[in-house]
């Protein structure tokens, strides 16, 4: 599984997210008929690692969790419940994840309240052999 369909399932499996939006959770866009609470997500980059023995598995992703609600209140409670379901997270994919910024995010759609959270994730992927 990749890290991004290991970290859509977990926050599905989360009671505190899930309370909040349901199945709501979308890859990369928040779709525009979407209902809030809504979570969206995507990954910003991802970089390999490397030890003195060459590349290893572990990759460094940067992933960015917006939520998106009718009030400021809802935006930071789904930004905080999506916090607590990742920062202690880990599994045989994912190493860890640490939340690096939160921030909030102008909108100019009336009633519309976007909070974004940065996490570092740290994830094991197997190396392949370029051809």
């Amino acid at each position: 599984m990749t890290p991004e369909v290991v970290l859509h399932t977990h926050l599905l499996a989360d009671p505190s997210v899930a309370g909040i939006v349901g199945t709501r959770i979308y890859p990369k866009e928040l779709p525009q008929t979407a209902t809030l609470p809504a979570l969206s997500y995507h990954v910003v980059f991802a970089r390999g690692t490397y030890s003195y023995t060459g590349p290893s598995t572990l990759v460094r992703a940067r992933v960015q969790m917006d939520a998106w609600a009718n009030t400021y209140a809802q935006a930071v409670s789904l930004t905080e419940a999506v916090r607590r379901a990742l920062v202690p997270f880990s599994n045989e994919t994912v190493q860890g994840a640490f939340c690096t910024s939160t921030f909030d995010v102008p909108e100019p759609v009336p009633n519309v309240h976007h909070r974004a959270a940065d996490y570092l994730v740290c994830f094991n992927q197997p190396i392949t052999q370029e051809e």
